[in-house]
């Protein structure tokens, strides 16, 4: 009787207590949290890296067009502007519609980069990988002609 006592005494203990209730719950939220937390950051690295491969395209089609760089110059110059992480996948190419007459020709530069190589986090782009693209188009300008 003494034993069946002790034993509903101690049960109802377990089931009314609230000892280890915070660590039980801190174990189970943190790991969303953190995920949370760690997406939110490679998710401004990647808009950073985005607008970074956009910036450059856009100053490198510019260059190109007022005849300020050359074609073989142009990947070493883009690159300049990409964050370090990012600078040894980068994939440009160039092309100009009509080389020959500056008066119809037009610039475009487009750049890809994988998703993975696009952040330092990359946590949800291994998952998922993708492909980030930015592009630029200009027409070149003629020399002055006074």
């Amino acid at each position: 009787m003494n034993v069946r006592f002790r034993h509903d005494r101690l049960m109802k203990g377990l089931v009314t207590s609230r000892r280890g209730a915070v660590a039980a719950e801190f174990a189970l939220v943190t790991p969303i949290l953190l995920t949370l937390l760690m997406g939110g950051f490679e998710y401004g690295f990647m808009a950073y890296s985005m607008s970074a491969m956009q910036f450059g395209a856009n100053v490198v089609a510019r260059d190109i067009a007022v005849n300020n760089l050359s074609r073989a110059e142009a990947e070493n110059r883009l690159v300049a502007y990409l964050p370090s992480w990012m600078s040894d996948d980068v994939d440009m190419s160039l092309t100009e519609s009509n080389p020959t007459d500056p008066r119809l020709n037009s610039v475009t530069i487009e750049v890809e980069v994988p998703s993975t190589s696009a952040t330092p986090i990359a946590m949800v782009s291994r998952l998922y990988p993708w492909t980030i693209s930015a592009s630029a188009n200009v027409r070149q300008e003629l020399p002055y002609v006074d």
